[in-house]
């Protein structure tokens, strides 16, 4: 059972990782966009709805934990298997733009940034810290959502999942946001939402945390850090 700190409220393991942290430099955060940033997850997933049940008239349910992190064409994949439908991998392409059109339409005026984001993004800007986002999504939604929620302003680099060959939980994005960010990623630290993601950031190599904002704890255990909110996030811990 984890003991809590009566001052802080904050569990001896959570503080013991921070402890362990100063013995490395960071140079840089990843983050990864839905869930992240923009608080997008339960839109995204509602997109995929409204496009099997008009093209297909199959009902996906509204379980969506097998697909959080996915990339589309892994994610149009995972429905093609489950439901047994006839679809030639050249639509899918097709699939996504509709997918995409659905989610737009969803998204404009009702999405958000995750509580605490904005706050956090004008911490690290004050710092200097080099920071992209690296997210499964197609390049158009990540800048339409960064667009939606006010945060496009904070970042110049941005990864999409068709950058790279295999999605989450390949650590292949990350690895390339590193790379175009010319720092190692053993300097990076990332922050996800979802299992998939965690799994990426660790087998990556970067410091990752997993915020809460999708899952609950029990199923991010293998984060290395886990928080609720951004204001758990220590920047001082992190970049001394």
């Amino acid at each position: 059972m984890e003991q809590k700190d009566p001052n802080s409220g904050l569990s001896t393991n959570f503080k013991t990782t921070y402890s362990l942290m100063l013995f490395v430099r960071y140079s840089a955060i990843i983050f990864d966009c839905d869930g992240v940033l923009a608080d997008s997850e339960p839109l995204s997933c509602r997109a995929w709805n409204v496009v099997f049940e008009r093209e297909f008239s199959v009902d996906i349910g509204t379980d969506y934990t097998a697909i959080l992190g996915k990339s589309t064409k892994d994610t149009i994949q995972h429905y093609v298997n489950r439901h047994n439908l006839k679809i030639n991998s050249e639509n899918y392409d097709q699939l996504a733009k509709w997918k995409e059109e659905a989610y737009i339409d969803l998204a404009t005026d009702n999405l958000h940034p995750i509580q605490g984001v904005k706050s956090f993004l004008d911490s690290i800007q004050t710092r200097g810290i080099t920071i992209a986002v690296a997210s499964s999504g197609i390049f158009s939604k990540i800048q339409f959502n960064l667009h939606q929620c006010g945060l496009d302003a904070y970042f110049s680099e941005l990864i999409s999942g068709t950058d790279v060959a295999h999605g989450k939980p390949a650590p292949d994005i990350f690895l390339l946001a590193a790379e175009r960010l010319n720092i190692p990623i053993s300097q990076c630290v990332v922050i996800e939402d979802s299992v998939l993601g965690v799994e990426a950031g660790k087998a990556s190599g970067a410091f990752t945390i997993a915020l809460t904002s999708t899952f609950s704890r029990e199923p991010l255990s293998k984060a290395d850090l886990i928080v609720d909110s951004y204001e758990q996030i220590d920047l001082n811990a992190l970049f001394p």
